[in-house]
């Protein structure tokens, strides 16, 4: 794709999520339309479905193309493998209104669903990845870590922890574990940990309330869109 075609579509896709963000935190993911993002971004219905299936592919692509983004921009020079979560953490402090509406106290389940998702596609990348581990073996525990970092996010918002708190607490409850091949285990055990049956994990994607699996997300390194200040945040 030439330079010039490619910022362009960085830039719409920057607009579409930045517009989406303002509108979910004014009022309320439920109550937004496409039409409403089309018009708070000024970009044409075509335009729109040429880079997303619906508003929920939008929102799960463009928040997990940021979350990518910022944690391989704070993760550099850094040595630990929990990186991604600290920086999962410091976006939710950051940002309380937009996160408190994706998973705080009053955000319905299909946010929440979708939030973890989010979550998950960037704890796999970046927690798998590196280590050539087995997408099928390292799944069910990102699962697990995804809902359990996305369970902290409402506290965080209502300021009843900080980020640092979140993050000690969870690097603390990570410590003991680490990866042998395709498994995890603990430093002061030598079984690995039990199979986690997947079905059993909610996540997005699957059933009639849940945002369908995004059909597209940024290549690697690819720029992606900040979030919008929000007044508040």
């Amino acid at each position: 794709m030439p330079p010039h075609q490619d910022r362009r579509v960085r830039r719409t896709r920057t607009e579409l999520h930045r517009a989406l963000i303002e509108l979910l935190t004014e009022k309320g993911y439920d109550r937004v339309s496409v039409q409403d993002i089309l018009d708070r971004a000024d970009v044409g219905r075509s335009t729109f479905y040429h880079h997303f299936r619906d508003k929920d592919d939008l929102l799960v692509v463009s928040c997990t193309e940021y979350m990518q983004r910022a944690v391989e921009e704070r993760a550099r020079g850094r040595s630990s493998p929990w990186e991604p979560v600290r920086t999962v953490f410091d976006l939710c402090e950051e940002y309380p209104r937009v996160y408190a509406a994706l998973a705080g106290r009053r955000s319905d389940a299909v946010l929440v669903r979708a939030t973890a998702h989010m979550v998950h596609e960037v704890l796999t990348r970046h927690l798998g990845a590196p280590r050539g581990a087995d997408d099928a073996a390292l799944d069910p525990a990102v699962q697990f870590l995804a809902w359990g970092i996305v369970g902290l996010f409402g506290p965080i918002t209502a300021g009843k922890l900080t980020a640092a708190q979140a993050f000690a607490t969870f690097e603390a409850a990570a410590q003991p574990w680490r990866r042998a091949g395709s498994e995890w285990v603990r430093d002061d055990a030598t079984a690995a940990v039990p199979p986690t049956p997947t079905a059993a994990v909610p996540t997005p994607g699957s059933g009639s309330s849940r945002p369908a699996a995004p059909r597209s997300a940024a290549a690697p390194g690819s720029a992606v869109a900040v979030p919008p200040e929000v007044p508040g945040s």
